[in-house]
């Protein structure tokens, strides 16, 4: 076994076998689902279950034998009399809805509703619903036209649109395939921000632990058996190794969860009851997520595209954490306490939030001169890429962003390693930008 593969290997089970690891690799995925399963369930179970008896005074007499109660709000008849005597009725009433006389002919007095504690807006809005509901269809009867509620119906618009790319195939036949841009957008989002936060972090992690050795005086130890250019890249590969362990299992789990998650969700397993309303906003939520079903295999069916979206990740996951990697690992070397690190960290990571930055806005216009040159140019090209990559990208830019990246990264790891080689000596100096440079070219 080489030394190299002895410190990967040292990296890898050093921190694979960390009580936090196992903890972050499982917790993380979890509160991740928790993030999108709790405001589920809190629009389902934190409506409340306390109903509500309102009294109404109707001054158009029309409108109330109209209104009807449920689990939520119970309606109860003023018997003629005005506020404040209709609230004398019922004691035990939550308010007093007044509907003014006017309120079928026009729209310049509005409802009034009085109660003994604050309101919610959850019930303001829907005694307001109900009331225009009932006012719309006694402006509709009285405009004379039969049939007019159908009419309107009818007329109301509710399109939806399908997308579809148009190629040539190799035969010099077009041919349409289902594309979407929900889907494209979700693809681009997730994969280029995987790649931020990874390279954050576990590239922070190549610092930290170069500094922790150093401040013990180990690596002066290590360097005597070991060449300082096989330790650097050594503690970046086992650390890489660790980051990608974590990201799988982090992905099986999350999927995983998803899926028990869909399935508990149904309203057999909830046991929630739901009203007319309710169902026919689920059945239209359950549309939606019909369509994005079928955009997604329709994604998960082009194999061109899955290649494609894998193969950029994989490349830009690598590429983009070795290139850091080796500028944190210099930056390590260079100091003997973190605290020291922030003077020379800022400008490795600038780049990474502008590339965050300029990923939403690539998305939006994917072929513009700031995503194309956002995409070759290597320190912000990992996360731009993986904006544009599901949008397609001409073949010479991806090889351009490619070869800048991994000759980018050819070129820090021999100047981190120059850097690496004289920093790790070094002991009671901060050190500058031109400090690195000249201990670069130290022969």
């Amino acid at each position: 076994m080489s030394k190299l593969s002895i410190v990967i290997s040292r990296e890898f089970s050093e921190r694979t076998r960390k009580k936090s690891f196992w903890i972050m690799t499982f917790l993380t995925p979890i509160l991740m689902l928790a993030l999108i399963a709790v405001p589920s369930l809190i629009m389902i179970w934190g409506g409340g279950t306390e109903t509500r008896v309102v009294v109404v005074v109707d001054k158009t007499n029309v409108i109330f034998p109209q209104l009807k109660s449920d689990k939520s709000i119970v309606f109860c008849d003023s018997q003629g009399k005005d506020y404040p005597e209709a609230q004398n009725l019922y004691p035990e009433a939550y308010g007093v809805l007044v509907i003014p006389e006017s309120v079928i002919a026009s729209n310049s007095e509005g409802l009034r509703f009085y109660t003994k504690e604050s309101s919610t807006i959850d019930l303001e809005r829907n005694l307001q619903s109900s009331v225009e509901k009932i006012v719309e269809q006694i402006r509709m009867e009285q405009a004379g036209i039969a049939g007019l509620d159908s009419i309107m119906n009818k007329i109301k618009a509710d399109l939806k649109i399908n997308a579809f790319e148009v190629k040539e195939n190799d035969n010099g036949e077009t041919e349409e395939k289902e594309s979407s841009a929900f889907i494209s957008l979700a693809v681009s989002y997730i994969t280029a921000f995987i790649i931020y936060m990874f390279i954050l972090l576990y590239g922070s992690q190549v610092l930290q632990g170069i500094v922790d050795e150093k401040q013990n005086r180990i690596l002066e130890l290590v360097v005597s058996s070991v060449k300082p250019f096989d330790l650097m890249m050594g503690k970046i590969l086992g650390i890489a190794s660790v980051a990608f362990t974590q990201l799988v299992m982090w992905i099986v789990i999350f999927v995983l969860g998803c899926i028990s998650f869909g399935i508990a969700m149904t309203p057999e397993t909830l046991n929630v009851p739901m009203d007319q309303e309710t169902m026919q906003m689920a059945m239209s939520q359950a549309s939606d997520a019909d369509n994005i079903l079928g955009s997604l295999m329709s994604v998960l069916t082009d194999w061109s595209l899955l290649v494609r979206v894998i193969g950029t990740f994989v490349l830009m996951f690598v590429g983009g954490y070795l290139l850091y990697a080796s500028l944190f690992a210099a930056i390590g070397s260079a100091v003997d306490n973190i605290q020291d690190t922030q003077q020379l960290q800022l400008p490795v990571t600038v780049p990474l939030m502008i590339a965050l930055f300029m990923m939403m806005a690539v998305m939006q216009e994917p072929n513009s001169q700031m995503a194309v040159w956002g995409s070759i140019i290597p320190f912000t090209s990992p996360i731009v890429m993986m904006a544009r990559i599901s949008y397609g990208v001409p073949v010479w830019q991806w090889v351009a962003c490619v070869v800048a990246l991994y000759g980018t990264f050819a070129f820090t790891t021999w100047f981190a390693a120059r850097v690496y080689r004289v920093g790790i000596f070094m002991y009671g100096k901060k050190p500058s930008i031109k400090d690195l440079i000249r201990w670069a070219k130290y022969k």
